[in-house]
């Protein structure tokens, strides 16, 4: 039987959901396209734009830790595509500046950014990709002072990892006080629909492998949110019941979750919003459904 899952506004939205399986879709075309860096890529074309710039600085831009960047700048910086030089303003750092072999770099990797952007965009036409990389772009305006470079507008992996990314760190944000995070709010919403869920399906519908949610469940189990049973159906598996404690949770989080996710749609309107979940569906091959129906196919 279909299990009936969450509604499109569930689940820290369906924008959020489709945004997840896009960033899934971008990194198995990443995995076709050998020798492209989407982060090198990305550094390469900030500090050309905006140069000679902190690591620092960079790191706040682009959101990334700054322990992984210091990783991706030496690498950087030993291929002889990315130089430090002191910061005339402040002799204590150190400003990075893309050589001339870094903007050769550069143009080799627009190539390869190109062919991995129409693998990923493959089930969009131009005109749907580029109004797709305008709405994402305008998503993520908020958070890039100065703009993003044209050329990372258009690299749909780049925005679309990047709003994925954004969002779920929101609502990371508006859960930490309630104990929970975007994972374990997301399957505790999930397990809620309809008769208990088997661990694996679980997992399958939160597109994770086994290791990764024995150890969801585990910390869902820990937080009093989920109970493990034995399956009526199966003795050598476990059925997943959300807890009183689970339910209450879930109740107090929703408006936090609802709150993050209208906070990063903002910048879209209405239609435009209804717009891009149709881009991103078509992009990940889903059909004009909505959750439940496309769960409903997978699970039947």
């Amino acid at each position: 039987m279909a299990r009936l899952l969450p509604k499109r506004d569930e689940v820290a939205s369906y924008v959020g959901y489709l945004l997840r399986r896009a960033h899934l879709t971008a990194g198995e075309c990443l995995a076709l396209h050998q020798g492209f860096e989407p982060k090198a890529a990305a550094i390469l074309e900030v500090i050309e734009s905006n140069g000679p710039v902190s690591q620092q600085w960079l790191a706040g831009y682009l959101d990334l830790n700054r322990s992984v960047m210091v990783k991706l700048i030496d690498g950087l910086e030993a291929s002889g595509d990315v130089a430090r030089r002191r910061n005339p303003e402040d002799r204590r750092s150190y400003a990075l500046e893309v050589t001339p072999a870094g903007r050769r770099r550069i143009g080799e990797l627009e190539t390869l950014a190109r062919g991995v952007t129409a693998e990923l965009t493959s089930r969009l036409s131009a005109v749907e990709r580029a109004r797709l990389n305008e709405l994402l772009s305008a998503l993520l305006a908020p958070h890039f002072d100065p703009p993003l470079p044209p050329v990372l507008k258009e690299m749909t992996g780049f925005l679309v990892a990047h709003a994925h990314h954004r969002l779920v760190g929101l609502c990371d944000e508006a859960l930490s006080p309630f104990g929970l995070a975007t994972r374990t709010f997301v399957a505790i919403a999930v397990l809620e629909t309809g008769e208990p869920w088997a661990q694996h399906e679980l997992g399958s519908w939160l597109l994770i492998g086994p290791a990764a949610t024995v150890e969801l469940v585990d910390e869902l189990e820990s937080l009093g949110a989920v109970r493990r049973h034995r399956s009526s159906l199966d003795r050598r598996s476990y059925a997943l019941v959300v807890t009183d404690t689970g339910q209450r949770l879930l109740a107090e989080a929703r408006p936090a979750v609802a709150r993050s996710s209208e906070q990063f749609t903002q910048p879209l309107s209405d239609t435009e919003n209804e717009e891009l979940v149709g881009l991103l569906a078509r992009l990940v091959g889903d059909g004009p459904g909505d959750v439940a129906e496309r769960a409903a196919r997978r699970l039947t």
